[in-house]
């Protein structure tokens, strides 16, 4: 007999948004492994589908289902609502999200700050409301917030960015506050810096040697090292719940002030 046992979340079902690259890609492996059914969804169809049959390739038990949907337009998520119709979501990982340059927090364009918002937060918090809806219906489930140590570890040129995973970090502690009295549990986990993944090309808008400036002379965490740790989170036992894992990478103390690089 084992001396401690983990939940068992094979036959469950996961959704997972920025499912087509990075943490939420990572993630959808992951929860394959472990024998869960999957939804997918982002934005690019066509990797989603590469994504998809892969999946099926390794792991042939599981069902994958992929979905394309903008998070920050409403009416997109209202859309992949009725076509989800009465599909059961068990875990919903709510990964995606983005940051839009590095200008003074006075000098970013209106546009990028309601990208930034409407993604990271509106969008995060308006699919949690119908997801969660379902999982009150039944008392049970697990919803993970993916945010970022820039939510504490505020930095010059970040001031959007840092307000929206703020704006999560502070969600996701009254969430699990009002959901007390359910067996849903709210999860937050705010990684550092993420290398192999497109947040940074999509920062700095396709400019590939911006984009690499932060990972240099790091050892980094990877989109696999935060996909663990979600896993690890919604595999505890139904009496245990994770409200935060924060996690840098060995060489760093700060989201960007305090680096060892070689």
């Amino acid at each position: 007999m084992p001396l401690y046992t983990t939940k068992d979340i094979s036959g469950l079902t996961a959704l997972i948004t920025g499912a087509s690259a990075g943490i939420g890609e990572a993630c959808a492996y992951m929860f394959a492994e472990k024998g869960a059914n999957l939804i997918l969804v982002a934005r690019r169809k066509e990797k989603l589908e590469s994504v998809r049959e892969d999946i099926i390739k390794r792991f042939p038990s599981v069902s994958v289902r992929c979905e394309t949907c903008d998070i920050s337009d409403m009416k997109d998520i209202d859309s992949l609502f009725e076509r989800l119709g009465d599909a059961r979501v068990d875990i919903l990982v709510n990964n995606a999200g983005l940051a839009l340059g590095t200008d003074s927090g006075d000098r970013v364009p209106v546009e990028d700050i309601q990208t930034m918002f409407n993604t990271n937060v509106i969008g995060l918090m308006s699919l949690t409301s119908k997801i969660a809806s379902q999982m009150r219906a039944r008392n049970s489930g697990d919803i993970v917030n993916i945010g970022s140590v820039a939510g504490s570890d505020h930095y010059a040129g970040g001031a959007i960015y840092c307000a929206t995973k703020s704006a999560i970090d502070a969600y996701t502690d009254c969430l699990r506050m009002d959901m007390v009295d359910t067996d849903i549990r709210i999860i937050g986990i705010n990684p550092g810096i993420v290398s192999g993944t497109e947040f940074s090309l999509v920062r700095f808008k396709g400019d590939s040697q911006m984009a690499s400036t932060p990972y240099k002379g790091v050892e980094c965490l990877t989109a696999i090292d935060v996909a663990d740790q979600v896993v690890y989170a919604v595999t505890r036992p139904r009496n245990v719940q994770i409200a935060h894992i924060r996690t840098y990478c060995t060489q760093q103390g700060h989201a960007k002030y305090v680096i060892s690089r070689k």
